[in-house]
C-alpha cells in the first residue's frame, strides 16, 4: 500500500508541475500578445515643417500601418532582387546562346570548306585508282552514279536532292559509298601484287651477289676461252668481285647438288619451281647442303676462284630443264 501511495504522490506532483508550466507559458504569451497589440495600437504624429512660410503639414499614423508598410517594402525589395538576378541570368543565357550560334555558324562554314576539299581529294583519288586499275588490266567496278558513268562531277552531285537535305551531307554520303567500293578495287590490286611478288620469289630474278655487288666480266653467248683459247658457247654470266663476298640464292628452291668439278671448282645447283635450275660455280666456300630448302636472297656460298679461272667471280647459270638461257633476261625482271 505504501508503494502505491508514493507512486500516486509522484504522479500528482508531476502533473501539477506540467499544469503550472503551461499556465505560466500561457500567461506570458498573453502578456506578450497584449503588449504587441497595444504597440500596434499606438499612434504617432508625423510633422513636416518646410523651410518657407508655407504651413506645416502633420498627420497621424499608427504603428500597425508602419509595420505593414515596412513589411511591404521588404517584400517588394526581395522580389526586385530576385527578378534582377533572374533577368541577369536570362541575359547571360542569351549571350551564351548567341556565342554558341556564332560558333556553330563558323563550324558550319569550316565543314563546307572541308567537304569541298574532300570532294577535290576524292576526285583525284578516283582518277589515280582508275589509272592504276587500267595499268593492271583490271576493269573498274567503282560505285559511280548512273547519270553520267565515269564522270566524277556527277558522282559528287552539286545540287541538293531535296529542300531538307544539305548538299554537303549528300556529298559525304556519296563519297563514303565510293570509298567502300574502292576498298574492293584496292583488294584486287593487293592480291595481284602479292601474286606477282610470290611469283618473282619463285623464279630466278635476283642478283646472285649479295647487296647488288659485282660486275659482269663475261656475258652469255659465244666467247673465247680465256685460258685454253678456243671458241665455245659461254652458257652463263660471270660476275666478278672480291673473294669471300656472299653469293645468294636468286629464287626460293631446294639444293639438289653440292660438288666439285675441275673446271667449275666448288659449285652447287638449286632446283626451283616451274622447271628452273640455277648453278653457282667457282665458290670459295659453300654454306648449304644437298636437300636444304633456301629462300631468295639467302647466303648460300662465298665468291672465289676455285676451278679453272683467271680471278675471283661466280659462274651463274639458269636452266629450264636441260636448256641454258641467258640470265640477263630474268635479271631485268626485277
Amino acid at each position: 500500500m505504501s508503494l502505491t501511495h508514493n507512486y500516486k504522490k509522484i504522479e500528482n506532483r508531476f502533473f501539477d508541475r506540467i499544469v503550472a508550466s503551461l499556465s505560466r507559458g500561457t500567461k506570458k504569451f498573453r502578456m506578450r500578445m497584449s503588449k504587441f497589440f497595444r504597440l500596434l495600437g499606438r499612434r504617432y504624429t508625423v510633422m513636416i515643417i518646410p523651410h518657407t512660410e508655407k504651413k506645416a503639414v502633420n498627420f497621424k499614423i499608427s504603428f500597425a500601418t508602419i509595420f505593414v508598410l515596412c513589411a511591404f517594402v521588404s517584400v517588394l525589395s526581395a522580389v526586385t532582387v530576385v527578378l534582377g538576378i533572374l533577368f541577369a541570368s536570362g541575359g547571360q543565357n542569351i549571350l551564351s546562346a548567341e556565342a554558341r550560334m556564332t560558333a556553330a555558324e563558323t563550324e558550319n562554314e569550316e565543314l563546307k570548306d572541308s567537304v569541298v576539299e574532300l570532294r577535290r581529294t576524292a576526285r583525284n583519288f578516283e582518277s589515280v585508282l582508275s589509272e592504276t586499275l587500267d595499268s593492271f588490266g583490271l576493269s573498274s567496278q567503282l560505285n559511280r552514279p548512273s547519270q553520267t558513268a565515269g564522270d566524277y562531277a556527277s558522282f559528287v552531285n552539286v545540287e541538293a536532292h531535296d529542300g531538307q537535305t544539305m548538299r554537303e551531307l549528300q556529298d559525304v554520303k556519296n563519297i563514303s559509298r565510293f570509298l567502300e567500293s574502292s576498298m574492293t578495287e584496292l583488294s584486287r590490286i593487293s592480291g595481284l601484287l602479292n601474286s606477282k611478288g610470290n611469283l618473282l620469289e619463285e623464279i630466278p630474278t635476283g642478283w646472285p651477289v649479295e647487296r647488288g655487288r659485282g660486275y659482269i666480266s663475261a656475258p652469255f653467248g659465244p666467247a673465247q676461252h680465256p685460258i685454253r683459247g678456243y671458241w665455245y658457247l659461254h652458257n652463263a654470266l660471270d660476275i666478278a668481285y672480291t673473294r669471300g663476298t656472299g653469293i645468294v640464292a636468286t629464287a626460293n628452291g631446294k639444293v639438289v647438288e653440292v660438288t666439285w668439278h675441275e673446271d667449275y671448282g666448288n659449285y652447287l645447283t638449286i632446283q626451283h619451281k616451274y622447271g628452273f635450275y640455277t648453278r653457282y660455280a667457282h665458290c670459295d666456300a659453300i654454306y648449304v647442303s644437298e636437300g636444304d630448302t633456301v629462300a631468295q636472297g639467302q647466303r648460300i656460298a662465298a665468291l672465289g676462284n676455285t676451278g679453272l679461272t683467271t680471278g675471283p667471280h661466280v659462274h651463274y647459270e639458269i636452266r629450264i630443264g636441260s636448256q641454258n638461257i641467258d640470265p640477263i633476261r630474268f635479271l631485268s625482271m626485277e
